[in-house]
């Protein structure tokens, strides 16, 4: 965050602070964090997605074995292929 130099003026010995640039730093903290939510966020949707999507698919499983109308059936292949 901050370099320390020894810095010599008229024979006296001073401490010289340099710092860095806090708002890249802060930026930097700021986008990692964004980059956490996001992650969180992701994967919360991808579950609840996912979760109705096995079950209508297990559903079309069960019609499948039951139904025998070739139109019905062409729909149902067409839910399995869609989730």
């Amino acid at each position: 965050m901050f370099k320390k130099m020894k810095l010599y003026y008229n024979s006296l010995e001073c401490d010289m602070i340099i710092m860095r640039d806090q708002n890249s730093l802060l930026e930097i903290r700021r986008v990692k964090d964004m980059n956490k939510v996001m992650k969180m966020v992701t994967a919360t949707v991808s579950h609840d997605i996912r979760s109705p999507l096995t079950s209508i698919n297990m559903f079309a499983d069960i019609l499948m074995s039951r139904v025998k109308n070739k139109q019905s059936l062409s729909l149902l292949v067409s839910i399995k292929t869609s989730s």
